[in-house]
């Protein structure tokens, strides 16, 4: 409104020319009694920095006309954890103007620089070993006991304080050896903190069967004869049978002497029916049964199914083996 009234001011003039430059030191006042937007910087003395990068609103009180977002501008990474770095006034001015040319900065208190310090501990192996055992016991459900008796050439790190989130990727052998590797990566609140590479050495102990005596191929499997022991799997040359019981209706396909660890290899499903032999057939329907003689064409073990042939008429049927000489007619 001003700048239209002096326009048409000067045309009613006749020297306007001379008039406005004796008029522009006026004006000039006017411009600097103006209001002028600026954003007032305070820089803090001392600050702690938890996160992955240094934000304006964690060294600096900003005030006046600034941007809504201007506390929230990244100034640049977070020192190493354990250290700790400074931001001088320049070297803040140059972040803000670079996102804000325009932006007309004033600073405010007498600090010059901010001293930015991270924090950090030590993590050390006993840290490490045990989160390992962690996932180790995940990855093997709970079956037996996971431990880890070290970790090969570690050195204690300096990480930064807080909540240290952890994962593993284990190396696809893991559960076959005592020595395994995995890749270790840490975060604190999703930022990442350490990625690293561990070998470590390992036992996972679970239940097995030892012979108390002499046994004799094809001998059917008793409790007698064995014992419940606990034992680092990871260490058999060649594996054992885990279980909790042993394995019913089963004879060994091997001798076995005293003091050794029963193996998967070392049994096999006991013949309950022989070819050649009697042998009885029921057959249910309705909650009806009906028992016939057969006779046995296939030897079979418990759960099998094997051929049978009725006693009367000759005619071939299939049967599950259910019991010693004792089957269940199928089709």
């Amino acid at each position: 409104m001003f700048i239209l009234w002096f326009q048409s001011y000067l045309r009613k003039r006749p020297y306007g020319g001379t008039f406005f430059i004796q008029f522009l030191p006026a004006l000039a006042v006017l411009c600097l009694l103006s209001p002028v937007t600026a954003a007032v910087v305070e820089l803090k003395e001392n600050v702690a920095i938890s996160g992955g990068a240094v934000l304006l609103g964690d060294i600096a009180t900003v005030t006046g006309a600034a941007p809504a977002d201007l506390a929230a501008l990244p100034l640049g990474a977070s020192p190493l954890a354990g250290t700790a770095t400074r931001w001088t006034r320049d070297a803040v001015a140059q972040v803000i103007l670079a996102k804000y040319p325009q932006e007309k900065i004033t600073w405010q208190g007498g600090v010059l620089w901010c001293r930015v310090e991270r924090p950090g501990r030590s993590l050390q192996g006993e840290e490490v070993q045990a989160r390992l055992e962690e996932e180790l016991t995940k990855i093997t459900r709970g079956a037996g006991e996971a431990r880890v008796k070290e970790i090969n050439s570690w050195s204690d790190l300096v990480v930064p304080q807080g909540p240290l989130e952890f994962s593993f990727e284990f190396a696809s052998t893991t559960l076959r050896s005592a020595w395994a590797g995995a890749n270790m990566k840490i975060t604190i609140n999703g930022e990442p903190v350490l990625a690293r590479s561990v070998r470590f050495r390992w036992s996972w102990m679970r239940p097995g069967w030892q012979a108390k005596t002499n046994l004799a191929a094809g001998q059917p499997l008793d409790l007698k004869d064995f014992e419940a022991v606990t034992v680092d799997v990871l260490t058999q040359p060649t594996p054992i049978y885990i279980g909790e019981e042993l394995p019913q209706d089963s004879c060994l396909t091997r001798g076995c002497v005293a003091g050794r660890l029963l193996t998967a290899g070392d049994m096999k499903p006991q013949t309950l029916v022989k070819r050649g032999s009697p042998v009885t057939l029921r057959y249910t329907k309705g909650g009806l049964t009906i028992q016939l003689q057969a006779l046995a064409l296939q030897d079979g073990a418990r759960g099998q199914i094997i051929a049978v042939q009725n006693a009367t008429t000759r005619k071939k049927l299939m049967a599950r083996v259910t019991d010693e000489m004792t089957l269940d007619y199928v089709q």
